[in-house]
């Protein structure tokens, strides 16, 4: 959860945790302005997936809650 929390942390969002599992967490994200979004984090991967439907974004994190580069055959699976 280390990275998930770094992630939030440097783009200004409050996690809002409505749940997790052994390998995933899930909730809400809010952002300074209000918004609220949904997230998903596997923590295994350490992909962080916000919003739902067509305005889903996919995110891989490092160690450090840095977004990394995802290959377009990754995306693709998901």
């Amino acid at each position: 959860m280390k990275p998930l929390t770094h992630w939030a942390i440097h783009h200004q969002q409050k996690l809002r945790i409505a749940g997790r599992s052994a390998t995933e967490i899930w909730g809400a994200l809010a952002g300074p302005d209000g918004a609220v979004q949904p997230f998903r984090y596997a923590q295994t991967t350490l992909r962080l997936t916000i919003g739902e439907d067509d305005s889903r974004r996919v995110l891989q994190l490092d160690d450090y809650g840095f977004e990394c580069p995802i290959d377009d055959d990754e995306t693709t699976a998901l």
